[in-house]
């Protein structure tokens, strides 16, 4: 693992073992991933993706963490912007589409029509990961974007179609939820 992120620890094993238990696709048949969300000291399962020949896409909307994860060896482009507004990218398609832990820092009156836009976009599958339930967080490292401006729980994933897991307490910090959904042609 490059050293630009710190040595993983049982929070991210855990998720690790759910996502290739739940998602395996993305391990087993790669293809293209939209990567949404990544700064050089987190951006989980990055690594793993690459190592069995996912080519990935970042789109990231603070511009410290654009020029940092433009260093990463294991990102093939880097994409200045808000997700919220992907259309504006012309990206096309992806086979997978994931947004790990960043749901949470929109509102989910942004959040849901964008969730929409990116199932357009994947072809195989689309994976989100994010705390379970009401977990507060403000800004870090001068960045306003980490702060959390949703709360999530398995229902409302249920709601759009999706699987829903989870690992520890709701509402706990480092509880973890995963959502996906495999795309159907």
């Amino acid at each position: 693992m490059p050293d630009s992120q710190p040595v993983p620890g049982k929070d991210f094993q855990d998720r690790l073992q759910q996502l290739r238990r739940r998602v395996p696709q993305i391990f087993i048949d790669p293809g293209t991933v939209l990567y949404i969300g990544a700064r050089a000291k987190r951006h989980d399962y990055i690594e793993e993706f690459f190592a069995v020949g996912n080519v990935i896409t970042v789109i990231e909307v603070f511009p410290r963490n654009v020029e940092e994860m433009r260093a990463n060896q294991c990102v093939s482009k880097v994409i200045a912007g808000d997700v919220c507004e992907i259309e504006k990218h012309g990206l096309g398609k992806f086979d997978y589409v994931v947004w790990w832990h960043g749901p949470e820092h929109v509102t989910k009156k942004k959040a849901f029509p964008t969730i929409g836009k990116l199932e357009q976009m994947s072809r195989r599958a689309v994976i989100f990961g994010m705390p379970l339930g009401r977990v507060e967080q403000r800004k870090a490292y001068q960045n306003t974007y980490e702060a959390h401006r949703s709360f999530w729980y398995k229902s409302d994933w249920k709601k759009l179609g999706y699987r829903a897991v989870s690992i520890g307490r709701q509402g706990d910090m480092g509880s973890h939820l995963l959502a996906w959904k495999a795309i159907v042609p």
